[in-house]
């Protein structure tokens, strides 16, 4: 369920966007190793990444190396793996907030239910502002963790022109539901804040991941550095 852009969400700022492009091409660098010669003459589409790869070196995060292909430094490494650590925190705590049934007070049950059903809600951006979490953030770990930004042929020119590859982000972030869109009066005429609403389906999610873990044993052990409240920015 979403709802038309939402104002009270501000677009993705163009810093944001350099450090996720950033972050992307950091990904490529690392998993796809001598993917990138420094004179970017693999691809002709590689050219256009001269920027990020620019940024990427001003930041200490990637170098070129002794076979003059771009690599990832000691820094880009211990960045990459943070992102992989948020990758495993996304999965472990805010999956689940994808479909809730808001009527029943329920959670979707991936093997069993139909999850094009329009009774779920995807409540993951207002779950994350409620713990404060800046909701572009939270979006683009799933975004990247899916694969979503190398799914077009194009997607080097698009990371290197700042369009499409973050419209689909934008588009997610401003049109979910908000707190206040949650808010609701109960039958005896009492109003419900969207607060109290979404403390409830926190809570009941929290619950949810602490039962999975229980039930699969020392194989779910806590993600490091994660303590259900607090997000690793």
């Amino acid at each position: 369920m979403t709802t038309a852009a939402n104002p009270s969400r501000p677009g993705l700022s163009s810093e944001r966007r350099r450090e996720f492009a950033g972050l992307i091409l950091l990904d490529r660098v690392i998993t796809q190793e001598r993917a990138f010669h420094a004179g970017l003459l693999d691809d002709r589409d590689d050219e256009l990444l001269n920027p990020i790869f620019e940024h990427l070196l001003a930041q200490g995060l990637a170098e070129i190396g002794a076979d003059d292909y771009y690599r990832a430094t000691d820094k880009g490494h211990r960045a990459y793996d943070e992102l992989l650590r948020r990758q495993q925190v996304y999965r472990a705590h805010f999956d689940l907030y994808a479909y809730v049934d808001l009527a029943q007070g329920a959670f979707a049950d991936p093997e069993h239910d139909l999850l094009e059903d329009r009774r779920w809600s995807d409540l993951r951006v207002a779950v994350a502002e409620r713990k404060g979490i800046d909701p572009y953030l939270l979006v683009f770990i799933a975004l990247l963790a899916e694969g979503r930004f190398f799914q077009e042929r194009d997607w080097k020119a698009d990371l290197a022109a700042d369009s499409g590859l973050f419209t689909e982000l934008q588009q997610i972030v401003t049109t979910q539901l908000t707190v206040a869109d949650l808010a609701y009066t109960a039958e005896d005429g009492t109003e419900v804040s969207g607060e109290a609403v979404l403390d409830d389906v926190i809570a009941q999610g929290e619950a949810i991941v602490s039962e999975r873990r229980e039930a699969a044993g020392a194989s779910a052990t806590p993600v490091p550095g994660w303590n259900g409240g607090e997000w690793p920015v």
